[in-house]
């Protein structure tokens, strides 16, 4: 038996299609829609990452040629220290050489208890420092930044126990170039002490 099918009916089948048609083809541009968003996003992302890696990269680039230069630089200081200790050296091994460039300090009882100590060298010595075995010294030590040759200065010392003792003392200074240098020594009240570098 044949089917009848009714005009309408087959314009509302075409029209149900049509709308199948919008609805699917309105689905797969939501869907194209989303994903592009979420791509262009992801691309934001990498794109924002990377210029911060580059950042970054630059950043490293730049401290690193700070820090070779300063390499650079403090080898230089290091180059130019070890030639001033090369001629401090050389320089003082000739001034040793001669005799009479060598530091001499003596030690004289001048009265009572007030001894003197005098650079009886020919070169200035720097930053010198004395003290002696005296508990009654006070503060205990005697400084003197500069004392060229023939220079000199007082120290007071208390013998406990007469004129035939020796007495300890201790002198340090350092010369032009320096250098330090440091006598423990023993002194008498009767007769000067010489003391030689």
């Amino acid at each position: 038996m044949p089917i009848n099918v009714s005009a309408d009916f087959c314009k509302l089948c075409f029209m149900d299609a049509a709308w199948v048609g919008v609805a699917v083809t309105g689905v797969i541009a939501i869907v194209g829609w989303v994903v592009g968003a979420f791509k262009h996003a992801g691309e934001k992302r990498a794109q924002k990452r990377a210029d911060q890696l580059q950042q970054d990269r630059d950043d490293l680039a730049r401290r690193l040629v700070e820090a070779q230069e300063k390499i650079a630089s403090l080898n230089q200081e290091l180059l130019e220290a070890a030639r001033q200790q090369a001629d401090s050296a050389e320089k003082i091994a000739v001034l040793k050489q001669d005799e009479s460039n060598r530091f001499r300090w003596e030690i004289v009882h001048e009265k009572g208890a007030v001894y003197r100590v005098t650079n009886k060298s020919n070169r200035v010595a720097y930053d010198v420092w004395f003290t002696t075995d005296n508990p009654m010294n006070r503060p205990g030590y005697i400084e003197v930044s500069e004392l060229r040759s023939g220079g000199s200065f007082e120290f007071m010392y208390w013998a406990a126990a007469g004129p035939d003792f020796n007495y300890d003392m201790v002198i340090k200074w350092k010369d032009e170039f320096g250098n330090s240098y440091e006598r423990a020594e023993r002194f008498s009240k009767e007769h000067p002490t010489l003391i030689t570098e």
